[in-house]
């Protein structure tokens, strides 16, 4: 199941907006969780848990797509920090490394 182009372009100012104000962040794909929000996961796949995963490797994918060789993605299974994604348990952590 796709992920539909509206949640795509959702992803892509979430991810670019995290980065500009955390160039050195880790967690961007909790920002990009976040600014879905879990009621628009449906959209993706009615299972939550297929919903998140999706949109875990999704997110590695807009960000070679957007930062070519400089998008690391680093361990996975981090525990969730962001007390308002109740609903995200762990996630993979992604580093873009400057120019």
């Amino acid at each position: 199941m796709p992920i539909p182009d509206t949640l795509l372009i959702i992803m892509r100012q979430a991810i670019r907006r995290y980065l500009g104000d955390n160039p050195d962040g880790l967690e961007v794909t909790l920002a990009v969780l976040a600014a879905i929000g879990e009621v628009r996961m449906a959209q993706i796949h009615p299972k939550l848990g297929t919903a998140k995963q999706l949109v875990g490797r999704e997110t590695a994918v807009q960000l070679s797509a957007m930062y070519g060789d400089r998008h690391q993605q680093l361990t996975s299974g981090h525990k969730n920090t962001w007390p308002a994604l109740d609903w995200v348990n762990s996630y993979t952590r992604h580093r873009v490394l400057p120019r």
